[in-house]
């Protein structure tokens, strides 16, 4: 069974006081075989989590790493590269705009998540009306996970209700929410682990529901990007 390298995070450290063209470009053959371990590792953790969650399709882990480029037109931070490693597994792959499981590997943060970031407005309309329609499914399922130890993302909350809902609304610290993201992290060593794939198939298995919620809200248009 494949793992996470060992020498990714050292990698990763390095290129974080190393962060220039000339710096990779000798260290690339590294990079490279540092990324087809990564994509190997999860070729085949994507068979159980398929188990895990039958609405993932058939797609390749190539189709779900994000290049480590950055785009820095628009940054003040003109740093070329990304100093972590991000996995997308989705039913479109990485750029897919509905739900579905993002991995990220840093030096100094490992976390699983599961469902969307910055939804486009129409979905996100869709997605508050359906926890308004559907309030006791929502927090049940919410509720559940929390209990198993899983955490929100807080991270852009509303500070007031979204047009249309009132500030009494049961479900209100949801519906202020601009992403719909739940989060397990984990511990560097642990994503270094034979045992990790096992943590990844159990966050699937764990988070279907949620995705499922979440992408029955999904506008038509948006299904096939």
């Amino acid at each position: 069974m494949s793992k996470i390298p060992e020498d990714l995070f050292p990698f990763l450290e390095e290129l974080q006081q190393n962060n220039r063209k000339e710096w990779f470009d000798s260290q690339k053959k590294r990079y490279e075989g540092l990324k087809q371990e990564v994509i190997s590792w999860l070729d085949e953790t994507l068979i159980p989590m398929k188990q895990a969650d039958a609405d993932l399709p058939t797609i390749e882990a190539k189709q779900c790493f994000f290049r480590i480029n950055r785009d820095v037109r628009f940054s003040a931070d003109k740093s070329p590269y990304k100093t972590h490693v991000g996995l997308s597994v989705s039913k479109g792959g990485k750029k897919w705009p509905g739900a579905g499981y993002y991995f990220h590997l840093a030096p100094d943060e490992v976390f699983l998540a599961a469902g969307v970031w910055m939804p486009e407005a129409q979905f996100l309309k869709n997605i508050r009306q359906e926890i308004d329609y559907c309030q006791e499914e929502y927090l049940n399922l919410i509720a559940q996970l929390l209990a198993r130890g899983y955490s929100m993302m807080e991270e852009g909350r509303l500070s007031r209700p979204p047009k249309g809902f009132d500030k009494d609304h049961p479900a209100l610290i949801h519906l202020q929410n601009k992403h719909f993201v739940i989060i397990e992290k984990v511990e560097r060593k642990s994503a270094l682990s034979s045992s990790f794939t096992k943590q990844v198939v159990g966050f699937t298995e764990s988070m279907a529901s949620y995705c499922r919620f979440l992408n029955r809200c999904l506008p038509e248009e948006l299904q096939g990007s």
